[in-house]
């Protein structure tokens, strides 16, 4: 603009020319990148921008490069619905959540992603049934962005991302709810369980009296947790740490005093606390398993020798 008013007071004669090459050379630059359309002309594009975006992910690519869209993403015939250009530009400026409202709890991390988030969990919920075992467990959404929410576990296959708590179906891994981990949950808080077991019941909270059997490991599982979904008609398994509180301590063995195949076990009120031992002793709770129930199954020491049998037992109630 500058230019052009200089032009304007000292050579008005060369303004149409300064103004013709100023715009044929911004108008090439803008439809190199598409940014003129990024606008969605119709509803249409949300389901072509959503399709692209998940033959990208099934495309395991490893970066946005036009090498890889041209030769993986806009390839078979799916470069007739919208051009690498477009898409990029598109999913650049993409916004779902409307800045200005002044309901928008801004102090959630996640607010501007929190509406699309709670659609797809209602529709998750809505279209699909799940069968009666169900897991929960945390996984990671791979990211390194700048985040504060963003986590580190040394331990897990993705290192970095954002930490998510959710419920599955056993058989499928179908996501039934999620919860993505952002600091303190304004959500449900039970007191006698703590922030690891309130996240179990937030997450099961869908699925209460009707009989599902849910599968855990001994991160969120506990005696206090069992008896709780128990009340809530959700059965429960999974490994537990002895460290627990109301874990009964007379379970507490030490290697040397049981030998592989060796297992015990205490009942109360259809709570089954179960120590066994394989290599060394294993802790879980259960309430709907029959602890009386035993299964043989063959072991191979490391020299190829098979293991005899060996089962012995004994049962209390507390």
């Amino acid at each position: 603009m500058i230019v052009i008013k200089t032009l304007q007071k000292y050579k008005p004669e060369a303004t149409s020319k300064a103004l013709s090459i100023l715009f044929t050379v911004s108008e090439q630059a803008v439809m190199a990148y598409c940014y003129f359309t990024w606008e969605l002309r119709t509803s249409g594009e949300y389901y072509d921008i959503v399709s692209q975006k998940e033959k990208q992910n099934l495309c395991q690519l490893k970066r946005d490069g036009i090498y890889d869209y041209n030769q993986k993403c806009f390839s078979e015939g799916k470069s007739e619905l919208m051009c690498r250009d477009r898409f990029l530009a598109i999913w650049k400026f993409l916004h779902i959540v409307d800045e200005d409202d002044t309901t928008i709890d801004k102090q959630d991390k996640l607010y501007k992603v929190r509406f699309l988030l709670n659609h797809l969990i209602a529709k998750f919920q809505e279209n699909y049934k799940p069968d009666q075992d169900l897991s929960l467990d945390e996984g990671m959404i791979p990211s390194k962005n700048r985040l504060s929410i963003k986590q580190y576990i040394r331990n897990k296959p993705v290192k970095w991302g954002l930490k998510s708590f959710m419920l599955c179906e056993s058989k499928t891994g179908y996501v039934c709810n999620i919860e993505v981990y952002a600091g303190k949950s304004s959500g449900l808080f039970v007191p006698s369980l703590g922030s690891t077991g309130s996240v179990v019941a937030r997450l099961t909270s869908i699925v209460q009296d009707q009989n599902y059997r849910l599968f855990m490991d001994r991160f969120y599982n506990s005696p206090s947790l069992s008896r709780y979904l128990l009340e809530k008609k959700i059965f429960s398994c999974g490994t537990v740490l002895t460290h627990r509180k109301g874990y009964p301590k007379a379970l507490l063995k030490r290697k040397k005093d049981m030998m592989r195949g060796d297992f015990d076990f205490l009942c109360s009120n259809g709570l089954f606390a179960v120590v066994c031992c394989d290599r060394s002793p294993l802790y879980f709770i259960s309430t709907f398993h029959d602890p009386r129930e035993v299964t043989t199954v063959n072991r191979k020491n490391k020299d190829g020798t098979h293991i005899m049998p060996h089962n012995s037992h004994r049962n209390q109630a507390l």
